[in-house]
């Protein structure tokens, strides 16, 4: 009658270690999906982040291109004088892109928080 008893404990014994194994392998693969939430998040805020910056930075590279047209449409028609257009042009051109830089300084910033 012993040995029974010793044997049902055994058998018990083992079920509960099979039981473990399998709530072992039960918490690695959630563990594995909480870290695939958490990479989609990431991705999710890469885009955002990426969109953000680019309606940020479009309107700035529009306004270098338009900049850059009305200086050529001056130089085109004489309504200005070369060292007028080059300096109308330099000057706006040195605008946008500094708004252009201070745009990509914040969206850096944004992405190392």
């Amino acid at each position: 009658m012993g040995d029974d008893r010793v044997r049902r404990l055994e058998d018990e014994i083992e079920r509960l270690e099979d039981e473990l194994e399998e709530l072992r392998g039960q918490l690695v693969l959630a563990e594995l999906e909480r870290w695939r939430g958490r990479i989609d998040d990431l991705e999710i805020q890469a885009r955002l982040l990426v969109m953000e910056t680019d309606d940020r930075i479009a309107p700035l590279l529009e306004q270098v291109r338009n900049r850059w047209l009305d200086a050529k449409e001056r130089l085109s028609s004489s309504s200005g004088t070369a060292g007028e257009v080059v300096e109308t042009l330099r000057d706006g051109v040195e605008q946008a892109l500094s708004d252009l830089r201070g745009a990509m300084l914040a969206a850096r910033e944004v992405a190392s928080r």
